[in-house]
């Protein structure tokens, strides 16, 4: 069996997701379907894949020791991964919270998609969508929409 973490993966789900599998005495054997997204992924879900595979290699040609040490590093590999885009994500956005509100009480310049122009200072700011929204003269704008911050006058 090849140890490429993907053809892995793939290879154990499509064996996970079959719901009968043929024991050694040539019966039968039921077996709980195991249906798994590559986005459901996590270290019980391995688990799971790394269990039925053990389970259904074949006795004359079993699984490199070495080769399920690559897959486990692989996927704590990709699990740190997956951690660190969900904390750069939350930075991000506390980053885009601060943006947004220092801008209130500034004056902006606004072009929006149909080309038009606005122009006013931010009464507040709010997060709609997944997206930081800015109130001027009463209208949300996507802060994508900045063209200009004004200085504050004198």
């Amino acid at each position: 069996m090849s140890t490429d973490a993907i053809s892995s993966i793939t290879a154990l789900s499509n064996s996970a997701n079959t719901t009968a599998s043929t024991g050694a005495a040539g019966t039968a054997t039921a077996s709980a379907p195991v249906s798994l997204g590559m986005g459901d992924l996590n270290s019980a879900s391995f688990l799971k894949l790394l269990t039925v595979q053990l389970q259904n290699q074949d006795p004359m040609n079993p699984m490199d020791p070495a080769g399920m040490l690559t897959q486990l590093a692989q996927f704590t590999s990709l699990q740190q991964s997956q951690e660190t885009n969900s904390q750069l994500t939350a930075v991000q956005q506390q980053n885009t919270v601060t943006q947004g509100a220092s801008l209130v009480g500034q004056t902006l310049n606004l072009q929006l998609q149909n080309g038009s122009k606005v122009q006013g200072v931010v009464q507040q700011v709010g997060w709609s969508n997944g997206a930081m929204t800015l109130e001027i003269n009463g209208t949300q704008y996507p802060m994508s929409n900045i063209a200009a911050i004004l200085p504050k006058s004198a």
